[in-house]
């Protein structure tokens, strides 16, 4: 009767955070272009693999026969992912994928909660090398970046422009 009268508030809030998963969509970058409406970087999807750290198995066996399955997937024998379980925030494990291998994990995903598989945009530079140093590149953010106010509002799992127009227009193309 206590739990339902004077804390029922406090414990229908957690109620309602044990029951939204919030689900982070990237958002594909701007496109550069040359001074004659020829692009230079576009977008392609590609897939790839996160791991939900709460729902990652605390059995060390079960831990193992996951990691197993993954790295058969992935073609790497001695697969075991470094992972934080005391964080809430997916982690990426491997990205562009080939679609053989994608739908395999999606479907491994399927009895496996701790693994998430997504189709996200990546950058593709279709420049030749002589403009690399132009272009420039884009990259996750670093722990560096993350201690910059700049980059305040930047989840920890973003992509940002790192060098050249990439970063001077970060603004622009995100």
């Amino acid at each position: 009767t206590y739990l339902q009268v004077l804390a029922g508030e406090r414990f229908l809030q957690q109620a309602e955070g044990n029951r939204l998963k919030q689900i982070v969509i990237r958002a594909p970058r701007g496109i550069i272009y040359d001074r004659n409406g020829k692009p230079l970087v576009y977008n392609s999807s590609f897939f790839f693999l996160y791991i939900n750290p709460p729902d990652w198995p605390t059995d060390e066996a079960a831990q193992n026969q996951l990691s197993t399955s993954v790295g058969q997937i992935l073609g790497q024998s001695d697969w075991h992912p470094a992972i934080n379980v005391k964080s809430y925030q997916p982690v990426l494990v491997a990205e562009k994928l080939p679609y053989d291998q994608a739908l395999r994990l999606l479907a491994l995903s399927r009895t496996e909660p701790s693994l998430q598989v997504t189709l996200e945009p990546s950058r593709s530079y279709i420049s030749d090398n002589a403009l690399a140093h132009i272009v420039g590149y884009t990259g996750s953010l670093s722990d560096t970046d993350q201690k910059n106010p700049k980059y305040k509002d930047y989840a920890h799992n973003d992509i940002l422009g790192k060098n050249g127009i990439e970063l001077e227009y970060e603004n622009y193309l995100r």
